[in-house]
């Protein structure tokens, strides 16, 4: 599976779980997803996917839950983005 198809099954994956969550009336919370999104990635892409978690103090800091860098294969360049799970 490619890390592109990976990024696609998260978010099957989140919109389920919160659809299920509102039929059932109960709490799934933004903690939850982005930890278990990140641990399949991390599971099925241990080579591609590298994690540090933020603290609350620097989530307050930066405004972001989690920060993707997406690198060339020889890592001298790339992209990131700062996500904010809401």
């Amino acid at each position: 599976m490619s890390l592109c198809d990976s990024f696609r099954e998260a978010s099957r994956w989140t919109w389920r779980k919160l659809g299920q969550s509102a039929r059932l009336n109960s709490p799934f919370n933004e903690e939850t997803i982005t930890e278990s999104i990140l641990l399949d990635l991390k599971a099925n892409h241990p080579s591609e996917i590298t994690t540090v978690s933020f603290s609350k103090v620097k989530e307050r800091q930066t405004g972001a839950d989690w920060e993707f860098w997406f690198v060339d294969q020889n890592g001298a360049m790339g992209l990131g983005w700062r996500v904010q799970a809401k």
